[in-house]
């Protein structure tokens, strides 16, 4: 399975924990960057640190589901109940870190 991870905490977790049975593309420094080489890989699914720069990752999250080509591809956002996860139910399910092995298959 080809994976997408968005994460702009600087933070090595999330790739080191889905690397470990999945094909793993990264993008930790720009939206931009990310929309462009998720239209390029069309990963099976995308995972979103919704704890880092939260405005950020919902741009990104709705750019990519305005594409055409990539708008099929789930998108999990992952954080906690306090980083206003209301914003991004309609961009995708929101999930808890401990939750991320039960999305990897």
């Amino acid at each position: 399975m080809i994976i997408f991870i968005i994460d702009f905490s600087n933070s090595t977790f999330l790739v080191n924990k889905i690397s470990r049975k999945n094909k793993v593309f990264f993008e930790g420094k720009d939206g931009e960057l990310a929309y462009k080489k998720i239209g390029e890989i069309l990963p099976d699914k995308i995972f979103i640190n919704y704890n880092s720069k939260p405005s950020h990752c919902r741009q990104t999250a709705q750019a990519i589901l305005k594409r055409k080509k990539t708008a099929h591809i789930p998108i999990y956002f992952i954080g906690n109940p306090h980083n206003d996860i209301e914003k991004v139910k309609h961009f995708g399910k929101v999930i808890s870190i401990e939750e991320i092995e039960n999305y990897l298959s």
